[in-house]
């Protein structure tokens, strides 16, 4: 679902008048799908609040984009993501895959740590990229010099954060990892968060996956 302003400058609507409209129709589309309505899944909506005209369109699929790459299985891991470990996660698709796993794909860039280009001190942060704030790039002890932003969206064997939680790193409740072997991609989904995510939803025979 997209405004005008997003499809010709390629923005986020800011707006608050903007961003309500946008935000109401997909909710109003997400809890169709969750009764099992007819949603408007694989079309875009159009609003142009200058004119007040609303439209559908649709895309045209491109085989090669990688957005399109789907998963091979989900599997449900039995833990929420602030008791489940990489090293778990890992032994977990080995089981499951009958293979070596090359890495856990995380499912957002996550923030390792700033480094001044100035002091070279080192801070560490361990927090979703999207959810950190531009200013705490700032050193504090060099005013007005950015500091370099260090990131990463994969655990390997030798990942030094094997024994951190899903929830330590800063992923969101209900996410998914991805396994990569030499064969498939296996989704590995932290649905014991359930709960916390869809509350009241939970019981009543909504199917997660």
């Amino acid at each position: 679902l997209l405004s005008r302003a997003e499809m010709e400058g390629g923005k986020t609507p800011t707006t608050p008048t903007i961003s309500s409209i946008i935000a109401g129709v997909q909710c109003q589309e997400a809890v169709k799908l969750i009764h099992g309505l007819t949603t408007i899944s694989g079309k875009g909506w159009i609003f142009d609040g200058l004119s007040t005209e609303a439209f559908q369109t649709e895309y045209q699929r491109k085989q090669d984009c990688l957005s399109h790459d789907t998963l091979d299985r989900i599997v449900e891991l039995p833990k929420p993501s602030s008791e489940t470990t990489f090293r778990e996660i890992f032994s977990a698709a080995r089981d499951v895959a009958k293979q070596e796993v090359q890495a856990l794909e995380l499912s957002r860039d996550l923030i390792e740590k700033f480094v001044c280009p100035n002091c070279k001190r080192e801070e560490k942060v361990l927090a979703s990229l999207g959810k950190t704030k531009a200013h705490r790039a700032i050193c504090p002890d060099c005013p007005g010099v950015e500091r370099q932003v260090i990131t990463f969206n994969k655990i390997t064997a030798d990942s030094p954060y094997l024994d951190f939680t899903a929830e330590q790193l800063g992923l969101p409740a209900m996410d998914i990892v991805i396994a990569r072997t030499l064969t498939e991609s296996i989704g590995f989904e932290f649905t014991a968060d359930a709960p916390l995510v869809l509350g009241e939803l939970v019981g009543g025979g909504l199917d997660l996956l």
